[in-house]
């Protein structure tokens, strides 16, 4: 009888220490670093509001908010093209993880704040290429290089925005 009893103690305690552990929660989902970024002249980079999921969490929405100074470039969009400069960005996360009792947690809120430095790509300018003298003009990007003048950069004589493409500054590359 006595170790009957001494079971039924043991069994009760059990149960009572597990209902009062604390329910186990998931940790918050993280937030991957954003690398610093290089563009071309007049160009954009675009930021993404990436997230880390961890196992017993579920997304239930992202965003990122970038600012430049305190000019407000884009807020809680999936995603912001950015031009050179600095920019605090901000990736917000509402989550939800599940609870030991298998029932799902509120809405949580998880913000993570970064600075994204974007900088614009320098064109190295030969040194070995003849600069011309006069003035000219070139029809097209066959007549430059047949000249022997390929590429021209901004300031060179010859040098036409419509004989650069992607406006980098570099004609007939």
């Amino acid at each position: 009888m006595k170790k009957i009893i001494a079971a039924l103690a043991l069994g009760v305690a059990l149960v009572a220490a597990g209902a009062a552990a604390p329910a186990v929660a998931a940790s918050a989902p993280t937030v991957p670093t954003i690398s610093d970024r290089t563009v071309s002249a007049g160009g954009t980079s675009t930021v993404y509001a990436k997230v880390t999921k961890r196992p017993g969490t579920k997304i239930v929405a992202k965003s990122v908010t970038a600012k430049r100074g305190s000019t407000v470039v884009g807020r809680n969009k999936a995603s912001i093209k950015l031009s050179a400069g600095t920019y605090r960005v901000t990736t917000k996360v509402k989550y939800r993880y599940r609870k030991a009792n298998g029932h799902w947690s509120k809405t949580k809120l998880r913000l993570s704040t970064q600075t994204v430095v974007v900088r614009t790509k320098v064109v190295v300018r030969p040194t070995s290429k003849p600069k011309p003298t006069t003035s000219a003009y070139y029809a097209n990007c066959t007549a430059v290089r047949d000249a022997g003048a390929a590429p021209l950069y901004r300031g060179d004589p010859g040098y036409s925005s419509k004989l650069d493409r992607d406006g980098d500054g570099v004609a007939c590359e």
